[in-house]
């Protein structure tokens, strides 16, 4: 429940951990909420279909589920991670992105992929987020 309001009273929602976050909070609570933050799921595979072939025509995937249920922007890992390489991207993105004047999802965009060359690992961890969402 705790997870559910703090989802509900922030602009910008930031998990780091493992996975997306599932253990906290249900898809199908997710897809019955009204959210209306920006998601940023940083954790393994998050962003990643469990079985494509179960999912094909109903996409369950949380950044999905957070979408539906309001969300404009979902920012997920596509698969497994090193925690030390995204850390410096997002630390180094975020503050980049929080001091500018211009705080749109393009500039989000462009301050990820520039902060992708602070990663030791940059095809394996920085390629491995996706934004899902309208930009």
């Amino acid at each position: 429940q705790d997870f559910l309001s703090l989802l509900q009273s922030v602009d910008n929602f930031l998990y780091f951990g493992h996975g997306g976050g599932e253990g906290y909070l249900k898809s199908s609570t997710i897809r019955k909420t009204n959210i209306n933050c920006n998601i940023f799921l940083i954790g393994c595979s998050s962003g990643k279909s469990c079985n494509p072939l179960d999912s094909f025509f109903d996409p369950t995937i949380n950044p999905i589920n957070y979408l539906w249920s309001g969300s404009s922007i979902v920012i997920s890992t596509l698969w497994d991670i090193t925690d030390k390489d995204v850390d410096r991207i997002m630390l180094a993105s975020l503050e980049e992105f929080l001091s500018s004047t211009t705080t749109t999802s393009q500039s989000l965009s462009n301050c990820l992929w520039k902060n992708n060359a602070n990663c030791l690992l940059r095809n394996a961890t920085g390629s491995s987020l996706v934004f899902y969402g309208i930009f």
